[in-house]
């Protein structure tokens, strides 16, 4: 009954992580959000033992979406340059002449970055 006891265990381990993959998001909608519950999910996959990782079926979506928050962070990190040089900027009605070249290096790095990274600032 323990050996019965320990397969079962050992197959709810395997569904456990199953499952959390095909709860994560799908890749075109992963989002810098999404960042903890992807790792989260690699920690469980990592724990468990090498015959039942060849038993998770859907683990590619996982390499996938580790492959796809790379992007996303990159993209995080080079905007988040932007919002500070924005949130260095005075304040619309203390803005004069002499703010331009920062008003203008701050649109120049806007313009840079990629779509993504926009819709972080």
């Amino acid at each position: 009954m323990i050996i019965l006891e320990k397969i079962y265990n050992l197959l709810l381990e395997v569904e456990l992580v199953k499952m959390s993959i095909s709860y994560l998001p799908e890749k075109g909608v992963l989002t810098i959000d999404d960042k903890v519950k992807v790792e989260e999910t690699r920690s469980l996959y990592d724990a468990l033992r090498e015959d039942q990782k060849e038993r998770v079926e859907n683990y590619n979506k996982l390499v996938e979406l580790e492959n796809k928050l790379v992007t996303i962070n990159k993209a995080y990190e080079s905007a988040q340059v932007v919002v500070e040089l924005i949130s260095n900027l005075p304040s619309v009605n203390n803005l004069t002449y002499e703010d331009k070249s920062l008003v203008t290096n701050a649109r120049f790095k806007y313009n840079l970055l990629s779509a993504v990274a926009k819709t972080y600032v």
